[in-house]
């Protein structure tokens, strides 16, 4: 449940970079592509929410952290982050037993 609620999160901040709305669930899966110019490539943005929900791996979710994390600070969003004393990148170095 908290990596289908953490999904949500992220989509709202990913749709407010490009100051949209975050679609309707039922409609997602056509806007995607809008989030492209974040660097995100043809339906990997899709595969790594399907995979985050289904799987709730933390160490898959450090990864799309630290992505969105340097794509919030080149956005100028860094202040943000470093208002957090280091604690973001704390819980981002934290090491999980692999779910494989």
């Amino acid at each position: 449940m908290e990596a289908a609620q953490t999904a949500d999160y992220l989509l709202h901040v990913l749709f407010a970079l490009e100051r949209q709305w975050r679609p309707y669930s039922s409609r997602l899966i056509f806007h995607l592509d809008q989030l492209e110019p974040q660097g995100w490539r043809p339906d990997e943005l899709r595969r790594i929410l399907l995979d985050l929900i289904s799987t709730g791996d933390p160490n898959r979710k450090q990864i799309v952290g630290r992505r969105v994390t340097a794509l919030l600070r080149a956005r100028g969003f860094g202040h943000i982050e470093d208002e957090w004393d280091g604690r973001i990148e704390q819980a981002l170095s934290w090491v999980f037993p692999s779910a494989t």
